[in-house]
């Protein structure tokens, strides 16, 4: 990990702050031009995530585009966020460093069944080729995230 400390706030209570420099070393911007126009991303489709998981990312989506189901993608809700996992102020979360994105939060809260193949904001059709890139559906969390993809394998 890196050296932080809490700083969380009402609204943000399980924010941390990164004491080192380990951001500027390992956190990049890139660009997935599937996400321009997705509801609640960067007009330019740039994001955060770690330097090692930012080409993953970008093959992710660019296999979701060519399987058809780009348009599953119906809302964005982040990545790199220095923070602890919900609910807890030890344990930090997988967005804090950088490898974990959210999408359809609506419709696939925390601690909720995710939405159903076929419902409005449903996932479940992503995760096959998301596990095939090494990534984790939090879908399949004892608490579950279905809003979460998480690189589990590089």
């Amino acid at each position: 990990a890196y050296p932080f400390v809490p700083a969380g706030i009402p609204g943000d209570p399980e924010a941390i702050r990164i004491t080192s420099g380990w951001v500027q070393e390992n956190i990049v911007v890139v660009q997935i031009p599937q996400l321009v126009g997705v509801k609640g991303a960067p007009s330019s489709g740039k994001v955060q995530f770690h330097r090692l998981v930012a080409p993953k990312v970008v093959e992710l989506f660019a296999a979701w585009e060519s399987a058809g189901l780009i348009g599953t993608v119906l809302t964005w809700a982040g990545s790199f966020v220095p923070r602890f996992i919900r609910g807890s102020k030890s344990v930090l979360s997988s967005h804090a460093h950088g490898s974990a994105f959210d999408i359809n939060a609506a419709w696939n809260g925390l601690g909720v069944v995710p939405a159903r193949l076929g419902a409005k904001g449903s996932v479940r059709q992503l995760v096959s080729a998301a596990n095939d890139l090494g990534f984790y559906w939090g879908g399949h969390f004892s608490r579950p995230d279905g809003m979460h993809f998480e690189l589990a394998k590089l």
